[in-house]
């Protein structure tokens, strides 16, 4: 038995889902583009990618970033460390 701690994945919840228009929600899901959500948007956005994940999200495994004119989330070398324990995925150094 280990001591480590498991998030489970989460969907976002109906107010949060509530809060991102359906226009708005569909540039996002279809174009990856995040730059028409607010703040509180973003977070609640943000944290349910996490979760979906399995991911801390206070460990901050992605950024957002401007890509080709599109802000998105990119994911950070903690989400790949995190991704690989939670599947038992070895790196292997040559």
């Amino acid at each position: 038995m280990t001591n480590e701690t498991v998030i489970a994945p989460m969907a976002p919840s109906e107010e949060a889902q509530r809060t991102i228009p359906p226009d708005v929600m569909a540039k996002v899901v279809i174009g990856g583009d995040l730059s028409e959500l607010n703040a509180a948007q973003r977070a609640d956005y943000y944290t349910a990618v996490c979760r979906s994940l399995g991911l801390n999200p206070l460990t901050k495994p992605f950024e957002f970033l401007t890509l080709n004119g599109k802000l998105r989330l990119y994911a950070l070398r903690d989400c790949a460390d995190q991704l690989r324990r939670l599947h038992g995925i070895m790196h292997l150094h040559h």
